[in-house]
């Protein structure tokens, strides 16, 4: 995971999404789900955007986008983009300059 490709949100309408590999134990998903959670409660008062790293079949690629919700399935992003979650690799919050 350490060469992601950043791309914008509007791109990800041409991403053919992968699962990840399936090496997260229980304890990295609910923390991953507890992320996903206050990134939605912190961008919906301005606080900043979510930066997140998911797989695609040409690599690892990261987005900065505010979080609108999430399902178990997906990860709904401002504007209509969406992210399955079983392609997630990670979420962090990242800070309005």
């Amino acid at each position: 995971m350490n060469q992601t490709k950043k791309i914008n949100k509007e791109e990800l309408r041409d991403v053919s999404f992968k699962n990840s590999d399936g090496s997260f134990s229980m304890e990295n998903l609910r923390d991953r789900q507890r992320k996903l959670q206050l990134c939605i409660l912190l961008t919906e008062h301005a606080a900043g955007m979510a930066k997140i790293v998911f797989n695609t079949i040409e690599g690892y690629r990261e987005v900065k986008a505010a979080v609108w919700g999430a399902t178990t399935k997906y990860i709904l992003l401002t504007g209509g983009s969406f992210i399955p979650v079983e392609s997630v690799a990670s979420v962090s919050l990242e800070q309005k300059p």
